[in-house]
């Protein structure tokens, strides 16, 4: 329990840091701000220790956080990529591991062309989402490249990267207010384009039925609402989005059958000709995809269709059976 939490504090807390909803970097106007942040983190760090002397995996989360230098990290690359097109993305002999943990990729290598769909699979613990990671540099590589259309993700200011890429997490943060507020957070969206991403999530749905509509409250986290309702909130936020490579992380694990179906769809039609990564084990998903890639031990094992990787017996097969 206290690893899969740290996992996540440290994914959302720098998530959170790092990007405002339309993908731009906050780093620069609110470094006053972080460093508040990183002295309140160091002292829930402490309470919990306090309460809980194992669970020290905090300490190591805090630790990662605190020595990020945001500073140096808002004005590193400054290069920009070329026009505006899908670019291509690819892992060079990439090798990574969290802090005072074994390796979790040994040698990972593989390109996604330009404007390509690409379903990454693989058993729990295979570092499946931590490719999003090391492509959003939420973390750098211990050694290898990563490229976007050729140049490294090193080389491109941060600000320009991450207006290009917009992320689906299967567990995405909600903010405690209105469901307008969370999906139109910075006020940026045109009627047409929040109209829209309403209608296509199937939030409309349930919120026609509030007396307050797309302004009822729902709560920290979205306590107020379901699970399968704070999905469908990401995913109008993220379908307001206009980005050159799309990131899916499990998006819609918590809807239901109909929903899930019917926003599927949705989703592959909003990043259709766009950079895409869609990682997923659920057969419903990975069928619909031309190319998927497997991991297994830090490594692609294998890729190809959905046929052909389970008419082949390796790990696909056995993971799918």
């Amino acid at each position: 329990k206290s690893e899969g939490l740290s996992m996540s504090l440290s994914f959302s807390v720098i998530f959170c840091l790092l990007f405002s909803f339309n993908g731009v970097l906050v780093i620069n106007e609110q470094l006053s701000a972080i460093d508040e942040t990183k002295q309140a983190y160091k002292r829930i760090r402490d309470l919990a220790l306090e309460a809980d002397p194992e669970f020290s995996e905090l300490t190591e989360t805090h630790e990662l956080i605190s020595s990020t230098n945001f500073h140096q990290l808002g004005d590193h690359g400054h290069d920009t990529v070329g026009p505006r097109t899908s670019p291509s993305i690819e892992f060079q002999s990439v090798w990574f591991r969290y802090p005072q943990k074994p390796y979790l990729f040994r040698n990972l290598s593989f390109k996604i062309g330009g404007g390509e769909l690409v379903g990454v699979f693989g058993a729990s613990a295979t570092g499946k989402s931590s490719i999003l990671a090391l492509l959003l540099r939420f973390y750098p590589p211990t050694r290898g490249r990563i490229l976007i259309d050729g140049q490294s993700i090193f080389e491109i200011h941060p600000v320009e990267l991450r207006r290009m890429i917009g992320v689906l997490w299967q567990f995405n943060t909600i903010f405690n207010g209105s469901v307008e507020y969370n999906i139109n957070y910075n006020k940026t969206l045109s009627q047409n384009i929040f109209t829209s991403s309403l209608q296509m999530s199937n939030v409309e749905e349930f919120t026609k039925r509030e007396p307050q509509g797309i302004f009822r409250e729902i709560g920290f986290e979205g306590e107020k609402i379901s699970g399968g309702q704070r999905q469908r909130v990401a995913i109008a936020r993220f379908l307001a989005q206009d980005t050159r490579v799309c990131l899916l992380d499990e998006p819609t694990s918590a809807l239901d059958a109909e929903n899930e179906s019917r926003l599927r769809r949705t989703l592959q039609e909003k990043i259709a000709g766009k950079t895409s990564l869609w990682i997923s084990n659920r057969g419903a998903v990975l069928k619909t995809l031309e190319h998927i890639i497997v991991l297994d031990h830090g490594r692609v094992v294998q890729e190809g269709s959905y046929q052909t990787l389970v008419s082949q017996k390796g790990v696909f097969a056995y993971l799918n059976n």
